[in-house]
């Protein structure tokens, strides 16, 4: 993998060009300041958006028992403050209508949904975009990960992504490889279920993608090797929600082995679709991912790397039986 290709998928590097067919957004920029807050250790809310109200302190004398007695000397940790980035991400969300959805350059945090009021990634208030910046161990690899990273990765800021809110079935969403411009293959994203619409309208998902791809981002994104996620809402209407590299160290092959993308790349004609794979039944259905996660509040490649040996194994049936019935 060259340096500059994980550069290139950052969010704000591309959204500027495909704007028009991805989810309204809004960019910040994460000042230096915020960015050490956010590496300490600890879950300390900004005065911004520290929802409760302060108790008087001759009112709080009264009824606090000092469980630090003998401790005279340690002092309470004092709220940071944010005033200028705290209005903008405040602003931000007005902007894109009440809700949003937040990442990173490249990852969101997924792993603590678990923290927030709702139990999702939907933010409506600072304390919401706050906790899940400080609670999520993916997006703080993020940010250590730019203390050994290539010089152009260190030169680039971090940002902090506000997308429009957007409800989106798990069954619409699939990831899609990409490899010298052409279109190799797509996958469910959501191995954890079976989708009956899926298997409905499985030529129709294949059609609908190859026409965004080469309508909206065939030679048009810097990189000729990459993988897209994308929201198939439903007929003729696709939505592009990011872009990652083509490499296994960074992105999930989901249904695939990126041993298979190689050799389907390597095998592919001018003329041919791209490869689709799908869960078609309801046979060896996994646990579902969000359910793991909102109750144990682990991180989603935790539960798929616990979890890989046996999932591709009880699918590679169904892929099977789904390319036979294809060939008929």
């Amino acid at each position: 993998m060259k340096v500059c290709e994980r550069t290139e998928c950052s969010f704000h590097k591309w959204y500027p060009l495909f704007k028009r067919v991805t989810i309204k957004s809004v960019i910040e920029e994460i000042p230096p300041e915020v960015l050490s807050y956010l590496k300490e250790d600890g879950i300390v809310l900004p005065v911004e958006a520290n929802s409760n109200p302060r108790i008087p302190d001759d009112i709080e004398s009264d009824y606090t028992v000092d469980w630090m007695d003998g401790n005279d000397d340690d002092e309470e940790d004092e709220s940071p403050s944010f005033p200028e980035f705290s209005a903008k991400l405040k602003e931000a969300i007005g902007i894109l209508g009440g809700e949003v959805f937040i990442k990173t350059n490249w990852s969101a945090p997924t792993d603590s949904s678990w923290i927030t009021s709702c139990k999702t990634l939907k933010c409506k208030r600072l304390e919401d975009i706050y906790l899940l910046l400080n609670s999520s161990d993916r997006l703080m690899e993020n940010f250590l990960s730019s203390l050994k990273a290539s010089k152009d990765e260190q030169e680039q800021s971090h940002c902090i992504i506000l997308k429009k809110w957007m409800d989106i079935h798990p069954g619409t969403e699939f990831r899609c490889f990409v490899k010298d411009n052409v279109l190799l293959a797509i996958t469910q994203r959501d191995c954890s279920d079976f989708y009956q619409h899926i298997s409905e309208e499985k030529f129709e998902i294949i059609q609908d993608i190859t026409d965004f791809f080469n309508n909206n981002i065939k030679n048009k994104f810097s990189l000729p090797n990459f993988t897209f996620d994308v929201v198939r809402q439903k007929k003729n209407k696709v939505v592009l929600l990011d872009f990652g590299v083509f490499n296994k160290k960074f992105s999930k092959s989901y249904l695939f082995t990126w041993d298979e993308l190689l050799e389907i790349s390597s095998a592919m004609k001018e003329g041919d679709k791209a490869e689709f794979r799908y869960i078609g039944s309801e046979t060896g259905i996994q646990p579902s991912a969000n359910a793991f996660e909102s109750m144990c509040g682990l991180p989603l490649d935790v539960k798929y790397m616990t979890n890989d040996f046996s999932l591709i194994n009880l699918i590679q049936d169904e892929i099977t039986q789904q390319n036979q019935e294809d060939d008929v």
